[in-house]
């Protein structure tokens, strides 16, 4: 079985607060993912989504 890491549980937190249309929420579990792993790109797109959603272009 294979072990989520932290940073994928923000993630995934991050990934349902987006579908219960809870962007804020989703933007800080997506900060928090990339706090811990600054590189990974699933988590850097996924924060770009939610800036977009948000109307920060120019942050995403």
């Amino acid at each position: 079985m294979q072990q989520i890491t932290l940073a994928e549980a923000y993630y995934n937190r991050g990934i349902a607060n987006y579908f219960l249309e809870n962007f804020e929420g989703a933007l800080e579990d997506f900060n928090e993912a990339l706090q811990i792993n600054p590189n990974n790109t699933k988590f850097l797109i996924a924060r770009s989504i939610i800036q977009s959603v948000l109307g920060a272009i120019e942050e995403a």
